[in-house]
């Protein structure tokens, strides 16, 4: 509205609001019956004036209604352009950290991973969508050939996958569990996240995975490939040469450092009612973790080492490999005798 229409209007309102305060004095005046004319004068001003402040009341109340509304629709107005340019940010974030996850380059695909964190801090709301994208991401960079089961070292994941475990784990948890079944994630880095807290991970491929000080409460780790001896490739015996020689020295450099290149590695981690029924954690370092009500039952656990382990768990039908001379050495590690006792002796196979 132009400011010639607005004055415009203010001038026509100001000259009936005199006009109506006049017509409604001197109507008054002439029924009021009043006879002497000063009299009539007096009654007739104080009627204007007691006119013209009811009216002049009534104007600045409809006047402090009508700025009240308008202000209020201009602010829900901003309201509504604020969001629509919040959402079309969030989605300008995704698309461009989208953009990143399909470069050629590793470090772009890992630099649009870390951008969905910030994207979801921001507005939690994209959580699923942030989430299942970088489940997807790590699910379809897997190695196109891979060949552990014919003694060859496994391939570990590259830097993109590993950025997309890191953000999928940091994020605060906002689904019941979180399911990578089946997922080859060699060598990824786990450490200190919390939210695979109940995870499963069933059938995975978690050769040298680095589980240390994460929260692992509740996960399911059922079938998933966790051996020592195939995570360091058995090719042309090269298991056998490299592990006859320790025997198991606690002063040879393989048990000090360099196996846990290759180790699954679960030291300090929270391993409370986690389940490893039935699957192979050979060699894997359980080392200060808590595995109070851990379930290792009918699993070869040969070489894993339980030094400092918090709380007990539940062993029942578990075992560990035959001690050959000529073979590495099987005997776990920090057990109490009272387990010792009730493990059984594996197959052969399991080295």
């Amino acid at each position: 509205m132009s400011a010639i229409t607005i004055i415009s209007i203010a001038v026509v309102a100001a000259i009936v609001f005199i006009i109506i305060c006049f017509v409604t004095a001197t109507l008054a005046t002439r029924v009021s019956g009043i006879t002497d004319a000063a009299a009539r004068a007096t009654f007739r001003d104080s009627y204007t004036k007691t006119v013209a402040q009811v009216l002049g009341g009534a104007a600045v109340v409809l006047a402090f209604a009508w700025t009240v509304i308008k202000d209020s629709q201009s602010l829900e107005r901003d309201s509504i352009t604020l969001k629509q340019s919040a959402v079309q940010s969030a989605n300008q974030q995704f698309i461009d950290a989208a953009k990143l996850m399909a470069d050629s380059s590793i470090e772009a695909r890992a630099a649009g991973n870390y951008a969905f964190e910030k994207l979801v801090l921001a507005y939690p709301n994209y959580y699923d969508s942030v989430v299942s994208t970088l489940l997807a991401f790590a699910w379809q960079h897997r190695p196109e050939h891979e060949q552990f089961d014919k003694g060859i070292r496994p391939i570990r994941v590259t830097e993109d996958v590993n950025a997309a475990v890191y953000v999928i784990g940091k994020l605060p948890l906002q689904w019941e569990r979180l399911y990578v079944r089946d997922y080859y994630l060699v060598g990824a880095s786990f450490s200190g996240l919390p939210s695979f807290r109940g995870a499963e991970f069933l059938g995975a491929t978690l050769f040298a995975a680095n589980f240390t000080w994460a929260d692992l409460t509740s996960a399911k780790f059922n079938g998933a490939r966790l051996e020592d001896w195939v995570s360091y490739g058995w090719q042309n015996n090269s298991w056998d040469k490299r592990m006859v020689g320790t025997r198991g020295d606690p002063n040879e450099a393989w048990w000090t450092w360099e196996r846990y290149r290759y180790i699954a590695n679960f030291d300090n981690a929270i391993l409370i009612g986690a389940d490893f029924r039935n699957t192979g954690v050979t060699g894997a370092s359980f080392k200060g973790a808590n595995i109070t009500d851990a379930y290792f039952s009918g699993s070869d656990i040969s070489r894993a080492d339980f030094t400092n382990a918090i709380g007990s768990a539940k062993f029942e039908g578990a075992c560990y490999g035959r001690d050959d001379p000529g073979r590495p050495p099987t005997k776990p590690i920090g057990l109490p005798d009272t387990t010792m006792r009730l493990l059984k002796t594996c197959k052969p196979a399991a080295s």
